[in-house]
């Protein structure tokens, strides 16, 4: 009987390990440099209140996790991103990677008076959990954000394929941390 309940126990464990590893793989870097794609309809903006917000985007998964990449750009005084949630999956969240880790911000994103955030691989992300069956290249997913002051957004974010999302990922759109524009 103790020899089962161990053996129950390794396969939970190999699961979370295998779910963690997932997960990390959805959000990590690409060190894939061979794609230069040329960002089309995700280098749109899109304004709510001060905020102007570009260079939306996902990329293709066959997980059941995808990242949600944006740069918000502050026209004005401080805000705050406090949540966002997905018409795809079963929960979006805000994450960042810390070190090796990734792990969901609480609190939320402060957005500086007059300057941005870029949310990238390796950085801040939204992170869409729960999806069914991934998602296609070429697709579109509905992403919406809620601000503490300027209310709250609706994206169109383009699903774009892996050497496609290699290029934009390549791309210099900033630290993934806050920066102050000036």
């Amino acid at each position: 009987m103790n020899s089962l309940l161990k053996a129950r126990w390794g396969l939970v464990a190999l699961a979370l390990v295998s779910l963690v590893s997932l997960a990390l793989v959805a959000c990590g870097d690409d060190d894939d440099d061979a794609a230069t794609a040329t960002p089309d309809d995700s280098m749109a903006m899109v304004g709510v209140g001060d905020l102007d917000i570009s260079g939306v985007y996902t990329r293709e998964s066959v997980n059941d996790v995808a990242a949600v990449y944006l740069t918000i750009k502050n026209n004005g005084a401080e805000d705050t991103l406090l949540s966002a949630s997905a018409d795809v999956g079963t929960a979006a969240q805000i994450h960042e990677v810390v070190g090796s880790a990734m792990q969901e911000v609480q609190g939320g994103v402060d957005i500086p008076a007059n300057g941005e955030v870029t949310f990238a691989p390796g950085g801040y992300h939204i992170m869409v959990l729960g999806l069914d069956n991934g998602l296609q290249a070429g697709g579109t997913i509905h992403v919406d954000l809620i601000f503490d002051k300027a209310g709250q957004v609706t994206l169109d974010v383009p699903v774009k394929s892996l050497d496609e999302a290699a290029g934009m990922d390549d791309m210099d759109m900033g630290s993934p941390t806050a920066e102050n524009g000036g």
